[in-house]
C-alpha cells in the first residue's frame, strides 16, 4: 500500500470516501473487529504493509488476508445498516452537514443498489433481469432466483440473505447513503436527463 495518506485518513477514505484524522473514531471502529481481522487492519492501514507481508507474518496468504480485511472495511462501513451505534450516528451527521452524502426514504420502489452492499454479480445480474427495486426483490421466490439469468448458487443465497433484510430497511424508512454509490446515483440522473 503506498503512503499517500497516513492513519487514519486513510482508512476514513477507503470506508466513507471521506479524509478524516479522527483516530479515536478509527481505533473505536477496529476495536469492534474480531481480533484477527483488527490485527490485519492495523498494520495495513496503521503500518502502511502489504496483503503479502501481513500473510507471511501470520503463515497464511495474500488473498485470504485480502478477502479478511475487504471483510472487515465491510463490517466497519456499519452506518450503512440498520442498529447502529451512536458513534456511527456521529459520522453520519457529521457527512450530512458537509453535504458528502444524503438521507432517503426507503420505500418498495427505492433501487436496490442504493442501499444494498451485494456481491458485483448480483449488482449486475438483477438489473439485466428487470429486478431493480426492493420490492421486486422481496416478491422473489427461491425458485424465480435460482433462473435468474447470470445467478449461480453462491449469489442466489446472498441474494435470499438480503431478501430477509428488506424488512427491516422498509421499517426504518430512512438510508443513510453510501458516498460513493451516492456519487454514482447522482451521476446517473444527471446523464439520464
Amino acid at each position: 500500500m503506498k503512503k499517500k495518506h497516513t492513519y487514519p485518513a486513510n482508512l476514513f477514505l477507503d470506508l466513507i470516501n471521506v479524509e478524516s484524522n479522527d483516530e479515536r473514531l478509527a481505533d473505536y471502529l477496529i476495536s469492534h473487529l474480531r481480533y484477527l481481522e483488527s490485527v490485519i487492519v492495523r498494520a495495513r492501514y496503521q503500518e502502511y504493509r502489504t496483503y503479502r507481508s501481513i500473510a507471511d507474518e501470520l503463515d497464511s496468504n495474500s488473498t485470504s488476508v485480502s478477502i479478511r480485511c475487504h471483510r472487515a472495511l465491510k463490517y466497519m462501513k456499519a452506518p450503512l445498516h440498520p442498529g447502529v451505534p451512536l458513534i456511527y450516528e456521529i459520522v453520519a451527521q457529521d457527512l450530512l452537514e458537509r453535504k458528502q452524502t444524503a438521507m432517503i426514504r426507503i420505500t418498495e420502489n427505492t433501487p436496490f443498489y442504493l442501499i444494498s452492499d451485494i456481491s458485483e454479480i448480483a449488482d449486475r445480474a438483477l438489473p439485466r433481469n428487470g429486478v431493480e427495486t426492493l420490492g421486486q426483490i422481496a416478491d422473489l421466490s427461491e425458485e424465480d432466483i435460482l433462473s435468474l439469468h447470470g445467478v449461480g448458487p453462491k449469489t442466489a443465497k446472498e441474494i435470499i440473505r438480503f431478501q430477509s433484510t428488506i424488512s427491516t430497511w422498509l421499517l426504518k424508512g430512512e438510508y443513510l447513503l453510501d458516498t460513493r454509490r451516492y456519487a454514482l446515483y447522482k451521476e446517473s440522473l444527471t446523464n439520464s436527463n
